[in-house]
C-alpha cells in the first residue's frame, strides 16, 4: 500500500507541476538569458514523463489488485476530487471558448485556462473511482 500510495502522490505532484508550467512559460519568452528557457523546458518535460508515469504505474497496480480480489469496478460512489476536476474542465473549455470569441488571446487568463485544463484532465485519471476508494479507505493491497 505505502508503494501506491507513494506513485499516487508523485502522479497528483508531478502533474500538478507540469500544469503549472504552462503559467511561467509567458515569462520565459521575454528573458535575455536562455537558462530560464533550458530549465523552463527541462521542468516541462521531466514533470510531464514523471506525471504520466506516475499515473500508468499506480493505475497498473490498481488492476492489478482489483482483477486479483475480484472487485466490481461499475459500482458507483462518492469521488470529490474527480467531479471538481470535471466541474473545472467544463468552466475551462467554457472559458477558452469565451477569450477566443472576445479576442483575448495575448491576455495571461488564456495561459491560466490552459493550465486548468490540463490539470483537470490529469486529475481526472489520477482520481479514478477504484483507486481513489482504495487510496482513501486505506486498505492493503496484499500480495499482487
Amino acid at each position: 500500500m505505502k508503494i501506491m500510495k507513494f506513485y499516487f502522490r508523485m502522479a497528483v505532484i508531478f502533474w500538478t507541476i507540469f500544469s503549472c508550467t504552462f503559467l511561467i512559460m509567458p515569462f520565459t519568452r521575454s528573458m535575455e538569458k536562455r537558462f530560464p528557457l533550458v530549465l523552463m523546458s527541462f521542468l516541462f518535460w521531466t514533470s510531464l514523463v514523471a506525471g504520466l508515469g506516475s499515473i500508468v504505474i499506480v493505475r497498473v497496480i490498481n488492476k492489478k489488485v482489483n482483477e486479483k480480489n475480484k472487485v466490481n469496478t461499475k459500482k458507483a460512489y462518492k469521488n470529490t476530487p474527480k467531479n471538481v476536476a470535471h466541474i473545472v474542465f467544463i468552466i475551462s473549455i467554457c472559458l477558452i471558448v469565451l477569450i477566443n470569441i472576445n479576442g483575448w488571446q495575448d491576455k495571461y487568463i488564456t495561459y491560466i485556462t490552459i493550465c486548468m485544463v490540463i490539470d483537470s484532465i490529469g486529475m481526472h485519471f489520477v482520481f479514478e473511482d477504484s483507486l481513489y476508494k482504495r487510496i482513501i479507505s486505506n486498505k492493503g493491497v496484499g500480495k499482487l
